[in-house]
């Protein structure tokens, strides 16, 4: 052997082809000897060779190397120079070398195809070969690394582990060699070496693919600075990672760019970022392994700020184009502009991800990246985001969730608990099916693509076709807000409600410029329209005309959305108040319209015991709907201090104002709410029950308070007083007020007549003024009057005393109200009026009583004693006649009075005197023989009157009517009562004067 390795070292450069059969005798010597390779290629003894193929020479090879084992170190070292000095071989006597290594080589890679231990000589050499010429290595690579990359996809795995190891040793060892001539300035050599350990990435297996990544981060810790044009490869290589590929793979892969985006960064050319995020976003699309794919998402956050940060080195951009893909480029873009498209599109591409992780950081990042830096981008940028980014990702995004699974998958769960260690992970109920999560990266998108219009609302007007912007945007936030899925409709509502809550000024704060302000005015005016499409959207009964109201499945909306859908109302308004709303009508009544549709929607079941209000509060859709009416008029009032074009709303804000009122009385029914489907534990459903209109008395009792503080202020404004505004709340107020002790709530009929008389105050003054307007509203009055006082309903039988006389008292004002406001102005009010009033008093002026039984012993309490007592001292008020009141103005009146109250007296003295038989022995109550007195008393006074009055002044039908009491005063003077007996006698005596001889008595 000693003598064939001097042969080959003295003769090498003339042997030729000769060097094939040199070195498959010595390639069978090593073998018998037992070297193997190590690390260099250099071959050392291991002993004896484990190869059953090898058995026959077992013995021969343990004897030869007993005998010389003394001599192997030598021969090893002697078999290492005879390819290290090769250096000294010209170029053709090494390709000779080379050319007969390869065959060698190929040669043992057939035999390697049928046993377990081939020969690696032939690439050890290779190795030793190649590593010992690197000075001129433009001679050799091309051949070496071609057969390399063949040994390398060997089925054999001894084979192609030392063929990777071979290429990859040559590879790193080739980079780290000092040139003539700088390698890394050398752009076609440096090429040509890191394209070979590029060219690994085609083989699929694992084992190769491990020594590549080990040699990539091995160049990247040596030689990372200085890589230069170098880089693309080097990233590419990182990237060429698939689905075959193991979590090890991923991991180590990821090792390498985790120093390239942390360390590298900065060294990096420029035009090389766009390879860089493109391979970045790659460890966020594979699916081995979830936390390398997150934070990949991390990775591109910091080369957003690196990119910000780089802005002043934007003309070293210049051949960015040339690294990136047909479909990436755009002639409008600057070259920073591209990059940045390229981390916008592959940030919406991950955020459509089937991982809800994935997609929900991706989607996080996206819009913040886009909200931090977006200032860096062009109005041409700006266009290209929006319309082939933002928008197309919604789109795709609602596509994925209308056809994702309603079902829990379990393959899904499989796969969530392999990557928690096998421990079953428990999901929330809000998250168990792919439409769910779907659902929330829906949310996430519609959000953020709203907030990105929001916010650089100001930079995107510029664009020639944002008004197209904002129409899709806000057509997106219709359609998502009248979805079925209760999570989208909400943020839905938060999108529109958070693109609408723009203060006044910033739309007009830039100029007064008036091409802007029409422009403007526009765009709010389709956001008013969205508001209203969706407000009928969702107060519409479903078109199966069936109702489901359940929590998970419910084909209505609940209240917290309803309550959020009324909130945007007052900030979307703010833009077109002064410019729309107070000039149409149309508008507020679609506003009301939708209000009183919203209050009629049935609540969810499982939220009804938690909604439903106590005497005092309201709900939260109540207070919301209270708040909208309330920020209506509070408007109204302050445009009308300044002109008068909001008087045309005033009648139909207060028409719609007094519908809310009487839901105390009839709540609100919805369209199909007679065929609601429940649950049928729940006994709670509809507005039709008893509950839902104790429900809705707070609510309008403090819609009642609101019409009438309004009315009070805008009580003589002429729209009010033309449209009968008066008759209305006379009209609706008349309700409550006949219903009384009838109505669900005692509280409603008391709020009512006392705005009754709040109203009555204010609008009779004007009334008198304008007495041709308001022709038609005395007989409502007179009506309510009558209702009210004489209500055919019954006190409930187990009310207190104290509380009867607080009704009673109530019942009191509105006599002194009709004493103190409208008979002392009978002379310019209608005679039909008047009568109908004095009707009332002489009604109220005689004892009524709830109960037939005379021998009721609790009868007492029931009789309105001071009532009565009212309405009789104002019709006598009004009867007496004498100098003073004598006048023409109160002719009328006192004619009236004087009929009414001896038609009142008479009755009494009849109803006394009939009862008082009836009773026998047993006295009247107290209340009843005060009354007799009181109007005895009363006669005597009138009569007294009369006789001092003009004889003219008075009719002869009032003398008729007086003398026609006395029979019935006559019937009374049997009564037990003294003091009764002492009031007729006294009586009786003013009559003297009218006991005169007939007239044909001479």
């Amino acid at each position: 052997m000693r003598t064939l390795l001097s042969v080959a070292h003295c003769y090498g450069s003339i042997l030729g082809t000769s060097w094939h059969l040199i070195l498959t005798t010595l390639q069978h010597l090593v073998w018998i000897i037992g070297f193997k390779p190590s690390a260099g290629g250099t071959l050392k003894h291991v002993g004896t060779m484990a190869n059953t193929d090898a058995a026959p020479m077992a013995n021969s090879s343990a004897v030869v190397t007993t005998a010389a084992m003394a001599d192997l170190p030598i021969l090893s070292s002697m078999l290492s120079r005879l390819f290290e000095s090769s250096v000294y071989l010209d170029d053709v006597a090494l390709h000779h070398l080379i050319d007969a290594l390869i065959r060698l080589s190929i040669e043992s890679m057939e035999v390697a195809l049928s046993v377990r231990e081939p020969s690696l000589f032939a690439i050890a050499k290779i190795l030793e070969t190649g590593r010992a010429n690197l000075n001129r290595i433009d001679v050799w690579w091309k051949p070496i690394s071609s057969h390399l990359l063949d040994v390398c996809q060997h089925s054999n795995p001894r084979m192609r582990e030392w063929g990777t190891e071979a290429l990859t040793l040559l590879v790193r060892s080739a980079l780290e060699f000092k040139y003539e001539k700088n390698l890394f300035d050398n752009e076609r050599l440096l090429h040509m070496i890191i394209l070979s350990l590029h060219e690994l990435s085609i083989i699929q297996y694992s084992d190769v693919r491990q020594k590549q990544l080990e040699a990539t981060l091995s160049i990247l810790t040596n030689n990372g600075p200085t890589l230069q044009t170098g880089w693309p490869i080097i990233l590419n290589i990182i990237g060429s990672i698939s689905r075959e590929h193991n979590d090890s793979l991923i991991r180590q892969a990821q090792q390498c760019l985790q120093l390239v985006v942390t360390d590298f960064l900065s060294t990096i050319p420029i035009c090389y970022l766009g390879i860089l995020i493109k391979v970045v976003a790659k460890f966020g699309f594979q699916e081995q392994d979830l936390n390398i794919a997150l934070s990949a998402i991390g990775l591109l956050w910091n080369m957003t700020d690196y990119l910000f940060r780089m802005k002043e080195q934007e003309h070293q951009l210049k051949n960015v184009n040339d690294y990136l893909d047909p479909n990436e480029i755009y002639d409008s873009l600057t070259s920073i502009e591209e990059l940045w498209m390229i981390l916008y599109r592959k940030l919406s591409e991950l955020t459509m991800d089937q991982r809800p992780a994935i997609r929900k950081s991706a989607s996080s990042t996206l819009f913040t990246m886009i909200t931090s830096h977006g200032q860096l981008l062009s109005t041409g940028a700006w266009s290209i985001l929006i319309w082939q980014v933002l928008f197309p990702l919604f789109e795709h995004v609602e596509q994925f969730f209308y056809t994702a699974s309603k079902e829990r998958e379990q393959m899904q769960q499989q796969q969530l608990s392999k990557s928690s260690g096998g421990q079953e992970i428990l999901m929330h109920h809000s998250r168990d099916t792919p439409e769910k999560q779907w659902a929330e990266t829906y949310v996430m998108i519609l959000a953020g693509v709203t907030r990105t219009v929001q916010v650089k609302k100001d930079f995107l007007a510029k664009l020639d076709d944002f008004p197209r912007v904002w129409s899709v945007l806000l057509t997106n936030i219709e359609k998502s807000a009248l979805a079925k899925n209760p999570e989208i409709a909400l943020a839905a509502l938060k999108s529109f409600n958070e693109l609408v809550n723009i203060p006044l000024n910033v739309t007009q704060a830039p100029s007064p410029k008036k091409p802007i302000v029409p422009h403007d005015q526009q765009l709010w005016q389709q956001a008013w329209q969205v508001w209203l499409n969706i407000g009928n959207g969702c107060s519409r009964c479903p078109p199966e005309r069936v109702i489901i109201i359940d929590r998970y499945d419910s084909n209505i909306p609940s209240q917290n959305f309803l309550t959020y859908f009324i909130d945007i109302f007052p900030n979307i308004i703010n833009h077109i108040w002064s410019s729309d709303f107070i000039h149409d009508a149309k508008h507020f009544e679609q506003f009301s319209t939708i209000i009183e549709r919203v209050l009629a929607v049935p609540i969810h079941s499982d939220m009804a015991l938690f909604l439903i209000p106590t005497d005092v509060n309201l709900t939260l859709l109540q207070e919301s709907a209270y708040k909208a009416m309330e920020f209506v008029c509070k408007n109204l009032k302050l445009e009308l201090t300044k002109s008068s074009n909001a008087s045309a709303l005033l009648p139909i804000c207060f028409k719609r104002l007094l519908a809310l009122v009487l839901y105390a009385i009839n709540p609100p029914v919805f369209d199909c709410a007679e065929q609601i489907k429940k649950i049928p534990t729940n006994k709670q459903t509809n507005g039709k029950t008893n509950d839902s209109n104790v429900n809705f008395v707070p609510f309008s009792e403090k819609i009642l308070r609101m019409a009438t503080s309004l009315y009070e202020d805008v009580t003589d404004n002429p729209a009010v007083i033309e449209n009968g505004t008066l008759q209305t709340m006379i009209q609706t107020l008349q309700i409550p007020l006949s219903m009384k002790y009838n109505c669900p709530s005692s509280t409603t009929w008391k709020l009512a007549i006392e705005c009754f008389f709040r109203v009555l105050k204010m609008g009779l003054v004007v009334a008198r003024k304008h007495r041709n307007a308001f022709e038609s509203m005395w007989t409502e009055l007179a009506k309510a009057f009558d209702d009210f006082l004489f209500s055919k309903s019954v006190p409930p039988s187990d009310i207190p005393i104290e509380e009867i006389q607080r009704d009673e008292a109530i019942d009191c004002q509105a006599i002194e109200l009709i004493r103190d406001d409208i008979l002392p102005y009978a002379n310019v009010l209608p005679e039909i009026f008047i009568t109908k009033i004095l009707n009332i008093l002489n009604r109220g002026s005689i004892y009524s009583c709830a109960t037939d039984n005379f021998i009721d012993i609790d009868s007492a309490r029931r009789l309105r004693e001071e009532f009565s007592k009212i309405c009789f001292e104002t019709l006598l008020k009004y009867s007496f006649i004498n100098d003073q009141s004598s006048s023409n103005d109160n002719l009328v009146i006192t004619r009236l009075a004087l009929g009414s109250m001896l038609s009142r007296c008479k009755e009494i003295l009849q109803k006394y005197a009939h009862d008082e038989r009836l009773h026998g022995k047993c006295p009247l109550p107290r209340p009843r023989t005060a009354e007799m007195i009181s109007v005895l008393k009363a006669l005597g006074t009138l009569i007294g009157a009369l006789k001092r009055a003009p004889k003219d002044s008075v009719e002869m039908n009032i003398w008729h009517q007086l003398i026609a009491l006395y029979p019935c005063l006559v019937e009374c003077t049997t009564s037990p009562s003294p003091q009764i007996c002492n009031a007729i006698k006294d009586t009786l005596h003013q009559y003297f004067t009218l006991l005169t001889p007939p007239p044909s008595v001479r």
